[in-house]
């Protein structure tokens, strides 16, 4: 043990030997001097709310991430084009290329794109009066020319108003007209009750049929469902619902039964007379 007394004793001793340091003073600034202009808050005290003042609500912006911005008409000449063929289909009457420059604001028009307009498939130029005009898939911009077109038909199919529409923006309302006046025969939709095919309804074609041809139609009895097959097969017709392969396994079979057995030919008649004859 007095080893241990003398190392606790020299520690000690060394302990109190040791030099005393300076501490180091921290002086905290005046809360006046916050208020002068030289003082400038630190980026943590900007950021920090007021809680006496209530939090401002963040502005939404309405941003369509999915579509482009409306920039005006473009400057490619594909877009300049399209524009300008939708601007010929909302007006009849041909429009000339220095209305069209103006509609798409632009100065002039360049030989390449007065080049593209003139070769558009939807887009008629008049040379004579060069002037631009939109075509559509039928020239059909009016009520007569519709009951013309649909009057030449070469076969009894009618058009679409779908492909109507593409030049004949106000279709619709005349199709109501000429309905109600018996001049075209019109399929529209369950739903909407919109118009969807048009036939033109040919005034001969109405065939006046006399009321004693109407008492004698309904005085005709039609057989039951279940006794159809049978009335026909008796009047020696065939029902429609009976498959006609059926019939005509049925009569080869008959026919095979008919025919039997086929006796064989005797060819060995010079021999008659000379063979004896062992059935007797």
């Amino acid at each position: 043990m007095s080893s241990l007394d003398a190392q606790l004793t020299a520690f000690k001793h060394r302990a109190q030997n040791q030099p005393v340091l300076p501490r180091a003073v921290v002086r905290v600034q005046n809360v006046d001097s916050l208020s002068s202009p030289t003082y400038a808050p630190s980026p943590a005290e900007r950021n920090t709310p007021d809680p006496q003042q209530p939090p401002k609500k963040r502005q939404k912006t309405a941003i369509v991430y999915s579509q482009p911005k409306d920039t005006g008409m473009g400057q490619h000449l594909f877009t300049q084009l399209t524009y300008a063929v939708d601007y010929l289909k909302s007006h009849h009457d041909p429009i000339s290329a220095e209305k069209i420059a103006s509609y798409l604001s632009l100065p002039s028009i360049t030989p390449t794109f007065l080049l593209l307009l003139r070769n558009n498939p939807k887009i008629t130029y008049h040379a004579d009066t060069d002037l631009y005009e939109f075509r559509p898939l039928h020239n059909i911009r009016n009520a007569s020319s519709l009951l013309a077109t649909l009057a030449n038909q070469p076969t009894g199919a009618g058009l679409p108003v779908k492909e109507l529409k593409d030049g004949y923006p106000n279709v619709e309302e005349d199709l109501k007209t000429l309905e109600q006046q018996g001049h075209i025969l019109v399929i529209r939709g369950k739903k909407d009750g919109l118009a969807r095919m048009v036939w033109y309804n040919d005034p001969t074609l109405n065939v006046v049929i006399s009321d004693e041809f109407k008492q004698m139609y309904h005085d005709l009895k039609v057989p039951e469902a279940g006794d159809l097959p049978r009335e026909l097969e008796k009047a020696g017709m065939t029902p429609a619902s009976v498959d006609p392969r059926t019939i005509k396994k049925a009569v080869v079979e008959k026919e095979k039964r008919k025919k039997g057995r086929r006796r064989g030919r005797i060819t060995n008649t010079h021999l008659v007379g000379i063979l004896r004859d062992y059935t007797q």
